[in-house]
């Protein structure tokens, strides 16, 4: 069979050889010889078309495809095989034509064109070094033309699966018999939920109420964008009374179906293929930039260069970076390569330490106050000025982190004479200390750094759904308890209610538009969901609270995405702020299987919370976004083994930052 088809091409090849020999030939040239070559690859151009249609007029329409078809395939079959295009030693030997699509109206290299997609079944290939989960024996071979010229050909391994998979999909929604092909799959809670099921079907009832029925798949388009995060199939549906369009967006490597984007089809529509690259802002501004860098041990070149995060997530949301440090020596601060990468990409970043009561609260200077007759705590701000004036300095505001935590608080703090071996103090002496504490700590940052500071943490981890270390018989099941049985002092003292207290105080203090946030983990954890719900919807009674911060201490597979999506509309009941404050996604490992799942995974969440966000059209006001650190390994720590950052230890870009801006520009 394999040589059968191989000299009929041949044969027919050498007979448009001369229509072909030219840099670009025309897709409209007439050859009746061509006309009954590959007459059974253009059944899924055109399906059968209802009585609207005449048997003439689907005869013409199919001989003008069947013709354009077969010297676009012959064509290409010359071009990578006969004129020994370096491809061929990877596509191995060409078998047959499974499908043939054509698709007006693609930008490519800022050209509107039309392509052709040739899906070639191959034997003996080998997958491409960056797309090693494909199908190495099936390709996608592209014919693109300007004005019925040929411009150029490009040829990648596909996944054929993916499209029979969302013409499957399609073909569900029309009810056909014997059809079951991935339909659970596609609903698949473990990776997206992204769309139900429910949403699904709606749209397409929506469709066809607009509309008319459905008439036929009028063509399609399997394509993938540049760092390959998303495999997807653009579908163009042909009603009575116009077009729709579908593009689902696959999980790599899987036929999941994990989105779906759809719309009514106009001439605006377009997809966008390897689009001509264009300055971005400041461009000339971060290569002097580089320069300053050229003596580092770091090359700073491909951190620097490109469109940075911050200016393509379409302004939805701010985008944060962790500065690390667990004392001021090793604080990111004191690295101008850290510290240069993160203004280039981020306009929010969160002290991961440095902010907290430890190592603010001044014990020394505490105890001296009181000799003075002074009951006001003593403050000290060195760990965090160096901070703040860089933020001043260059533009980036900070979150606050954090007022009020059980953990890294010292025990003297509620303590008598304010020394550990004392007894705690009584709740009047604990409620004066922890309004002078916050008011301190807030006029000091507000006059001092004006701005910087747009939101706190103002109080973190209180909810602890479980009768071992939370308070059953708190509305909001109150932490008693954490670590290894030690007691958090906040409640020993004051109870409950040292959470509204915190909250009064840093109302009182803050200034105008700075937002105060509630900050916890675990918080799509259904029980403790319903609390932490019950605490906001109290504190926003009382006008004491702006937002909810939710920990990303998320991983590859866990929470699913419809756990998540459903956490974040709940709260977003609310009417609050959303803000996701420490995300941390692990790789599980350092091999490159990992960092892709790791990139799929940041780009899944990043395309979810698009979709929750009210800008786009959802119902939560997501208002900032912070990955809990910038690099793995991080160059002052000893031996730091984090591998959930977007940049490397050499602060190269992982596959999850490529991912991300991927899903920035494609989404956002």
């Amino acid at each position: 069979m394999k040589k059968k088809i191989l000299l009929i091409l041949i044969f027919q090849l050498l007979l448009i050889l001369v229509g072909c020999s030219r840099e670009k030939a025309s897709i409209t040239e007439e050859d009746d010889i061509l006309q009954g070559i590959n007459s059974d690859k253009t059944s899924v151009m055109k399906e059968e078309s209802d009585d609207t249609t005449t048997e003439k007029e689907v005869s013409e329409e199919t001989n003008q495809t069947k013709d354009l078809v077969s010297s676009a395939d012959a064509l290409a079959y010359k071009m990578i095989f006969e004129d020994d295009n370096p491809i061929a030693k990877d596509m191995g030997t060409y078998i047959e034509t499974l499908d043939v699509y054509e698709f007006d109206n693609i930008q490519y290299k800022g050209k509107s064109v039309k392509a052709i997609q040739l899906l070639w079944q191959c034997e003996g290939g080998k997958s491409l070094d960056y797309a090693s989960w494909f199908d190495k024996e099936q390709w996608a071979v592209i014919l693109y033309y300007e004005n019925e010229e040929l411009i150029e050909l490009d040829a990648f391994p596909c996944e054929y699966s993916m499209i029979t998979s969302a013409l499957s999909t399609i073909k569900l929604m029309q009810k056909e018999e014997g059809v079951n092909l991935l339909y659970d799959i596609y609903f698949d809670d473990e990776y997206s939920s992204i769309v139900t099921k429910e949403e699904y079907v709606d749209k397409w009832k929506n469709y066809t109420l607009q509309l008319g029925d459905f008439l036929q798949v009028k063509t399609l388009f399997h394509h993938y964008y540049t760092s390959l995060t998303y495999p997807q199939v653009t579908i163009l549906l042909e009603f009575e009374k116009g077009d729709a369009y579908y593009t689902f967006y696959f999980k790599p490597g899987t036929i999941y179906i994990f989105n779906v984007e759809s719309g009514i089809y106009d001439d605006s529509f377009q997809i966008d293929i390897n689009p001509t690259q264009t300055a971005y802002i400041d461009e000339q501004y971060w290569l002097d930039e580089l320069t300053n860098f050229k003596d580092s041990n770091f090359d700073l070149t491909e951190a620097l260069t490109g469109p940075s995060l911050k200016s393509s997530n379409g302004e939805y949301f701010k985008l944060g970076a962790g500065i690390y440090g667990s004392a001021i020596d090793n604080c990111a601060i004191n690295s101008p390569e850290y510290m240069i990468v993160t203004k280039k990409h981020f306009n929010s970043v969160t002290l991961t330490n440095l902010m907290k009561p430890s190592y603010v609260l001044d014990q020394e200077q505490s105890i001296l106050n009181l000799s003075n007759n002074i009951k006001d705590p003593a403050l000290a701000f060195n760990t965090i000025d160096k901070t703040l004036q860089w933020c001043l300095d260059n533009g980036v505001q900070m979150r606050g982190h954090t007022l009020v935590w059980h953990a890294q608080t010292p025990d003297w703090f509620f303590k008598e004479g304010y020394r550990s071996e004392n007894a705690l103090v009584d709740r009047e002496t604990m409620q004066y200390r922890l309004e002078s504490y916050i008011g301190q700590y807030l006029t000091y940052v507000q006059k001092k750094y004006p701005g910087v500071v747009y939101c706190w943490d103002v109080v973190n981890e209180a909810v602890e759904p479980s009768e071992l270390m939370g308070d059953k018989d708190s509305f909001f099941y109150c932490r008693t308890k954490h670590g290894e049985d030690e007691p958090n002092l906040w409640y020993e003292v004051l109870g409950q209610d040292y959470v509204e207290l915190a909250f009064t105080y840093a109302r009182k203090y803050a200034a105008d538009g700075v937002s105060l946030i509630y900050n916890d983990y675990g918080t799509f954890d259904t029980k403790k969901l319903d609390n932490i719900y019950k605490l906001c919807d109290y504190l926003n009674q009382k006008g004491l609270i702006d937002g909810i911060g939710m920990q990303g201490y998320w991983g590859i597979s866990s929470p699913n995405l419809g756990t998540l999506k459903n956490a974040i509309n709940k709260y977003a009941e609310l009417g609050l702020e959303i803000q996701i404050t420490e995300l941390s996604i692990d790789a599980g490992n350092t091999t490159e299987e990992a960092y892709i799942e790791q990139g799929n995974r940041y780009a899944s969440i990043m395309r979810l919370l698009k979709a929750l966000d009210t800008d786009g059209g959802g119902k939560a006001n997501i208002t900032s976004v912070t990955f809990f650190g910038l690099m793995d390994g991080f160059m002052l720590y000893d031996n730091d083994t984090n591998t959930s950052r977007l940049f490397d230890k050499n602060l190269h870009k992982k596959p999850a930052f490529n991912h991300i801006m991927e899903t920035f520009r494609i989404f956002y």
